[in-house]
Order: structure tokens, then C-alpha cells, then sequence
């Protein structure tokens, strides 16, 4: 195991932080107000086991575990898909809450089923342990150049750049230099998103009863 945490690896972890708590709020929801069909309890339970294995795909890079893993996710998709469909047609407990936390764990386990299949890539798996540490990430971690990217030798060059001298004051480059674009981290908006998402209609469905 490398000692830097890859990026696939914190998303990983952060989609198993996510499915637990989902996994917490469901039991909690089906201790507090049961249902006939019992869903918080045998969803919570099942869905807490692709979220070990999400913590498991962090730090393991062995195919067979990876299939066990994707399994496992596959597992959990089927699981939250029963469980919105009961909660749709179930009228006891807190359905509408329950509908929102297995709707929210079915996206989870659809990011970390991704995760888990750029994973099992053939270019990922070829990856030798003995690589050097800036060898060893895999191709699929590392984003490729901005489509606007330019070489620095294709670079305009800025406004009196051939007259520079040592004795001559330096131009005013930030009037010249354009602003870089700014990158959009779509892993880290979709977990925040989903996060507070989460939050906002467990408890106001929750204290709304």
C-alpha cells in the first residue's frame, strides 16, 4: 500500500461515512416509529455492509476483492430499490423519511459502484507494487490538461517582453494576464450536496412528526 491516500481512496471512504450514517438514520427511523415491513431494520443492515466494503476498496487493490466488493454494492442497489418502492407503497412508520435516506444510500452505492469499476480497470491492476511513488497512481487518478491548456512555448508572449531588461521597471503583468479558469470539483460538490441533502430532509421529516 502506497503511503499517500489516492484520491479514489478518500472518495471511497467518504461514500462509506455517508452510507453509515444512512445505515444509523434508518434503524434509528424504524426504533422510533416501526413499520409493518420492518424496512428500516433489514435496509439499514444490508446497506451497511457495502459500506464496509467501501472502507475495504480504499486500501485494497486485489481483483478478487474488488469483485466481492462490487457484489456487495450490486447487493445494496437491489436493497435500496426494494425500499423505495415499499416506503412508496407503505403507509406506517415515517415513509416519506425513509424514502429520502434509501433514495440518498441508492446514489452513494451508484458513485461507489463507479469507483469501484475505474478500480478494476486492466491499466489500474497492471500497476506494479514496486513502482515509484510518482509511477505508482493510476492513469484514471490523474486528470488529464484544461482543454484551454497552452505550452509554455505557444504562450503569447505579455506586452514588451523582448524589451525586459535588469534596468528597466518590470511591466504591469496583472493588467495583461488573464485570469486562470476555475477548476469545478465535481467529487467534492457531490458529496457536500448529498450531505446537506441528507441532513435537511431527515430532520425536518423527522420533527415534522
Amino acid at each position: 500500500m502506497q503511503g499517500v491516500v489516492s484520491n479514489i481512496a478518500l472518495q471511497h471512504l467518504a461514500c462509506s461515512v455517508l452510507l453509515i450514517l444512512c445505515c444509523v438514520a434508518l434503524i434509528f427511523l424504524e426504533v422510533t416509529q416501526t413499520s409493518i415491513s420492518r424496512i428500516g431494520y433489514w435496509s439499514g443492515i444490508l446497506v451497511f455492509l457495502p459500506a464496509v466494503g467501501a472502507v475495504v476498496a480504499a486500501f485494497s487493490e486485489s481483483r478478487s476483492t474488488l469483485i466481492v466488493i462490487l457484489l456487495l454494492d450490486l447487493t445494496g442497489l437491489v436493497t435500496c430499490i426494494i425500499g423505495v418502492i415499499v416506503s412508496l407503497v407503505e403507509r406506517t412508520g415515517n415513509p416519506i423519511a425513509i424514502f429520502w435516506l434509501e433514495f440518498a444510500a441508492l446514489l452513494f452505492l451508484v458513485y461507489d459502484l463507479v469507483l469501484v469499476s475505474r478500480s478494476m480497470s486492466p491499466r489500474c491492476l497492471s500497476r506494479s507494487d514496486t513502482a515509484a511513488p510518482d509511477e505508482a497512481e493510476c492513469e484514471l487518478e490523474t486528470p488529464p490538461p484544461p482543454i484551454d491548456f497552452i505550452p509554455p512555448a505557444a504562450a503569447a508572449k505579455l506586452p514588451e517582453y523582448s524589451e525586459l531588461s535588469p534596468r528597466s521597471p518590470p511591466p504591469d503583468y496583472a493588467a495583461h494576464t488573464p485570469l486562470p479558469p476555475q477548476e469545478t470539483q465535481l467529487s467534492l460538490f457531490f458529496f457536500f450536496f448529498f450531505f446537506f441533502f441528507f441532513f435537511f430532509f431527515f430532520f425536518f421529516f423527522f420533527f415534522e412528526k
